[in-house]
């Protein structure tokens, strides 16, 4: 059986990596995109509320194992949470 194959796009926002003795935080990095890998557009209105979109939300290592069930996930994957979105260039 083969093993699935996931992608990760970079994009350069100037992100910036900070460490101290009580956290790690990683900033200014894109949440989505304005066009999916199917060629939908997405337009920068639909993510006029980025912060309560985004704000709070968990971050995971990886996809959930079965997409049918995306919500259930191991905290072992998860690697932190969003704590400041916004917009910059129409693009959470």
């Amino acid at each position: 059986m083969t093993q699935p194959t996931y992608s990760v796009e970079y994009f350069d926002l100037g992100t910036e990596y900070t460490a101290d003795d009580n956290s790690t935080v990683i900033k200014n990095v894109l949440l989505c995109g304005n066009e999916s890998r199917n060629g939908y557009k997405i337009p920068p209105t639909a993510f006029e509320n980025a912060s309560k979109l985004y704000t709070g939300k968990p971050v995971f290592i990886d996809h959930a194992p079965d997409p049918k069930k995306p919500a259930i996930r191991s905290l072992r994957d998860m690697a932190g949470v969003i704590t400041f979105a916004r917009m910059r260039d129409g693009k959470p």
